[in-house]
């Protein structure tokens, strides 16, 4: 793969950063980086490298050619250190490993459009083969994903999903304070006391979606089950956890 190395590489801007969902890569394969669709050859390439010493020994390190520190995905955790896993494992939790999550901006052919960072909205193309995304659902069109636990053969796997996909897989999402709530779609704003509260989604139709804090009551807490619009403007509105649930 023929790198281009220019140290002040100008990648293209989008406007709205809303995008079409978010996809994890395998770690353990470096990612090339393209500026535009029509690159042949890229500008930069990704990579993670696992510390082997010291304090760190364990955690992991992006490294990059060119972006250092414009590289601002949706999401980047360098994982454990064998020192935390030991710690977390005697409290009865998991070793934490690292992953990346890519907002993606566009799906094209063999390729996706990335928001590189996402506070200067740059871009970059990164190539796929479909074959290798791991997505699978049930009869029921949902799909199990979790970084810490993935089981495939599939040694160059990716994991892609649009937006109501990743909300409805959301271990959780909260909400904003201010956020309006509705009895359904373009409906009635309902008056409730937001708490801090948890929600899961239970459906999505266009920009709404239908929440519902069931499995996360507390003693003396009121059922809610409504409708919130997930997305505004080209921005979300509201929080989600995609991962959990290891206790």
């Amino acid at each position: 793969m023929t790198i281009v190395n220019k140290n002040n590489i100008d990648l293209p801007r989008v406007d709205s950063i809303i995008g079409e969902g978010l996809i994890y890569f395998n770690l353990n394969h470096p990612l090339p980086l393209f500026a535009t669709e029509q690159d042949t050859a890229a500008y930069d390439t990704l990579k993670f490298v696992e510390v082997k010493s010291g304090p760190n020994k364990g955690k992991g390190e992006f490294k990059t050619y060119t972006l250092g520190n414009r590289l601002k995905p949706y999401e980047m955790q360098v994982g454990d250190s064998d020192k935390e896993a030991e710690s977390h494992v005697q409290m009865g939790l998991i070793r934490f490993r690292p992953y990346l999550i890519f907002r993606v901006i566009k799906k094209i052919d063999n390729a996706i459009v990335v928001l590189i960072n996402e506070e200067t909205k740059e871009s970059s193309v990164i190539k796929i083969d479909d074959h290798n995304n791991i997505r699978e659902e049930d009869k029921d069109g949902n799909a199990f994903f979790d970084p810490n636990f993935v089981d495939t053969k599939n040694d160059n796997w990716f994991f892609y999903e649009t937006w109501p996909q990743a909300l409805k897989r959301a271990f959780l999402i909260s909400l904003p304070k201010d956020l309006p709530i509705f009895d359904q779609p373009n409906g009635k704003q309902l008056a409730v006391a937001k708490q801090e509260t948890n929600f899961r989604v239970l459906a999505v139709e266009g920009d709404w979606a239908r929440i519902s804090n069931e499995q996360y009551l507390y003693e003396g807490d009121k059922l809610l089950d409504a409708w919130v619009k997930w997305h505004d403007q080209g921005k979300l509105n509201i929080h989600l956890m995609l991962n959990g649930g290891y206790e």
